[in-house]
């Protein structure tokens, strides 16, 4: 297994970890068992975005036990990765992509994990990325292929 592949993880995976999706919860799972903190990572945007849906006054699907419990979560997974910070360069990187040609929150997170060096992206919408494949290993949120791909 290498030890150095850094994996950077969209909003959506972590988001589903809160929530306890179960593919995602075990992905997660595996993945902070296998790796370090030092070569996991998320943005500082992703984690403001998950608590902003879960603490959403007028989200009727989070009552007040659920996002306990989902913020909560996202506590226990900020310990076991690294929450990359979002820098005035990024944002200023970010910015010169055509906003008709790209989705520029999906272009935040890809600037970010190239800042980091980051091997691959792990995501439930791997079309998001599919215009940055040629240079990052983006990975479908499935066990066996995350496991296949990074030992």
């Amino acid at each position: 297994m290498d030890e150095n592949i850094k994996i950077y993880l969209d909003t959506n995976v972590i988001f589903n970890y809160c929530v306890d999706v179960q593919k995602d919860t075990a992905i997660i799972n595996y993945l902070t068992k296998v790796r370090q903190k030092e070569n996991l990572f998320v943005s500082a945007l992703s984690v403001i975005q998950i608590v902003s849906i879960i603490q959403s006054r007028n989200n009727k699907k989070f009552p007040t036990e659920k996002k306990r419990s989902a913020i909560d979560n996202l506590r226990k997974i900020v310990k076991k990765i690294t929450v990359a910070r979002l820098e005035e360069k990024d944002v200023e990187k970010t910015l010169t992509y055509d906003d008709n040609e790209y989705d520029l929150e999906d272009v935040v997170h890809y600037c970010v994990l190239k800042k980091l060096n980051c091997n691959a992206i792990i995501t439930n919408n791997v079309s998001d990325f599919s215009q940055f494949k040629k240079n990052i290993n983006v990975l479908p949120a499935h066990l066996g292929i995350v496991k296949n791909e990074i030992n």
